[in-house]
């Protein structure tokens, strides 16, 4: 039975060959990592593992009834709105060249997410992404009034809209909606 050592030699040949791949690769600086280079396999693991880390991590519980989300607007307007935009309003400039780009919070994937998940993310941040974390800053109940808006932002009134299109307006670069940056 000499195959049993020499599967187990390809076996151990191939999980060296990756291990080693994972240290050399960042130390060779292989992955353009600028935020106007190509999508690469770092955008693909950076995006999987945000899921199931969230997946994992995430507090399962739901907006609490005394969240408000018209106080979750105001937040919003102030700290949000510069990044991600909102319907009918445009994110700032710079926003729509960062890597990975800040999501449309109205939109279908974030729409999917739980409760819990968008706490997470809120009071957490995202490292490497340009989401900061605002529970060291914020108590929990700024945090869930901004989820229950989050959770309205696809539902805004025709005056709610307005008010996002003036903030954004303000920004200086007077686009409405929101453009790509080409990848």
């Amino acid at each position: 039975m000499k195959s049993a050592p020499f599967w187990t030699g390809i076996a151990g040949g191939v999980i060296l060959t990756a291990l080693t791949g994972f240290v050399i690769l960042p130390i060779l600086g292989v992955f353009d990592t600028t935020a106007t280079g190509k999508p690469n396999i770092l955008d693909w693991w950076g995006h999987v593992n945000l899921e199931n880390s969230l997946r994992w991590r995430a507090q399962d519980s739901s907006i609490p009834a005394a969240a408000d989300p018209d106080q979750g607007f105001e937040h919003y307007l102030s700290m949000c709105l510069h990044c991600h935009g909102g319907p009918e309003a445009s994110r700032q400039e710079w926003a729509h060249y960062m890597l990975p780009s800040p999501p449309k919070l109205w939109e279908e994937e974030i729409l999917h997410m739980s409760d819990g998940e968008l706490f997470s993310i809120i009071s957490q941040g995202i490292r490497m992404t340009g989401m900061p974390a605002f529970g060291p800053t914020h108590p929990d109940e700024d945090i869930w009034n901004m989820v229950a808006f989050v959770r309205r932002l696809d539902q805004l009134t025709e005056q709610q809209k307005q008010q996002l299109h003036e903030a954004s307006s303000e920004f200086g670069h007077g686009e409405t909606g929101d453009r790509e940056h080409g990848h």
